[in-house]
């Protein structure tokens, strides 16, 4: 049994082809959806209905009543209450403390619900290393030095899937295996990029289909301070692997400065103005993106035709650079904690 559009939904999808399991998706009404919403999102579902493998879609209550708002299970999303309620046993490999999975798994022990229901590891930390985990030397990280001429710079981040021209199923085996292959950390995405010679666009966070490739004028040397991590995405802004160019060659790519704006900004611009804006401030109003000084160029934006020394890679660490500086001809930046800070050297 499969909640559909949970996290690891995917995952034990490609478990069971691979295992040749049978299967049966649950399609839950998405969280916090109004009365009406949730029943037009049901008669939408059903009349689509043309899956391969069996699939139950939940209905909505059938009154606005139905729902007491005194009962705390509500708050918590429909497809982690459906799984708890159609089971006849759950092997929880992770429970996190204060999460949906606790709650109901706490309410099922007040039930005395009979079953094999077992827990493989309960605790505030997780049990396994994470890959892209950031390193405490790298989060103090400092950078003496400012580059040669008026920069552009590009992070790497980690990747959570597969690269975009790698088999998606291909790497989910690698994953399960656990095989270094599959590792898509920041280090990983900045050797791609340097191999393949160019920086892929893409339209995550862009108003429109265009694809962009983002850019910071940051200068390198403030970003200890400004690197923070994001819960939402998981991942750290100003991350210390990366990519330096010189902001010319950017500018003759028809990247420029992003503008900042509201959502009514985005409705009175153009279709060509759109994948350059961004809002001002997030949802939550507690991100001021303006502090990113963004720039965006469209497309691919490839290395072929640059001349090497308008070009600066930059890691935290010695035996990177070293690494860099052996395989690639461009100047090389180290970040290093404190005033062991250094800029690496040039590959001859």
């Amino acid at each position: 049994m499969i909640g559909s559009g949970t996290t690891t939904a995917p995952w034990l999808e490609h478990l069971c082809r691979r295992w040749q399991r049978s299967t049966l998706h649950v399609d839950t009404p998405p969280h916090r959806m109004t009365f009406s919403n949730a029943w037009t999102w049901w008669l939408r579902k059903v009349e689509a209905s043309n899956r391969p493998t069996p699939v139950l879609i939940v209905a909505p209550p059938t009154e606005v009543s139905f729902c007491d708002n005194t009962d705390p299970t509500p708050a918590l999303p429909p497809a982690d209450r459906w799984l708890f309620a159609l089971s006849d046993g759950l092997f929880c490999l992770y429970r996190r403390p204060g999460g949906a999975i606790e709650e109901l798994w706490r309410r099922r022990e007040r039930e005395g619900r009979s079953g094999r229901w077992q827990i493989a590891f309960d605790g505030p930390e997780q049990p396994w290393p994470m890959w892209d985990a950031g390193e405490p030397m790298a989060a103090r990280a400092h950078i003496v030095g400012r580059l040669p001429w008026p920069a552009l710079c590009h992070w790497t981040r980690a990747c959570d899937t597969a690269w975009p021209d790698e088999d998606n199923q291909l790497w989910r085996d690698r994953v399960l295996l656990l095989s270094d292959a599959a590792r898509h950390g920041a280090w990983e995405a900045l050797l791609k990029i340097l191999r393949d010679g160019r920086l892929l666009g893409s339209t995550r966070g862009v108003r429109g289909s265009t694809p962009m490739v983002s850019w910071t004028q940051q200068p390198l040397e403030r970003w200890p301070e400004l690197r923070v991590f994001r819960p939402g995405r998981r991942k750290w802004d100003f991350e210390l692997y990366g990519v330096a160019v010189r902001r010319d060659h950017v500018r003759r790519h028809g990247g420029r400065p992003v503008w900042y704006g509201e959502e009514a900004d985005f409705r009175s611009a153009s279709p060509g103005e759109r994948p350059y804006g961004q809002l001002r401030r997030s949802r939550q109003a507690s991100i001021d993106w303006r502090a990113e000084r963004e720039w965006r160029s469209p497309g691919d934006f490839r290395f072929d035709g640059l001349p090497t020394s308008d070009i600066v890679v930059f890691v935290p660490h010695y035996w990177q650079a070293a690494r860099l500086a052996a395989e690639f001809p461009y100047r090389v930046y180290l970040v290093r904690e404190g005033n062991r800070s250094r800029e690496g050297r040039r590959s001859e």
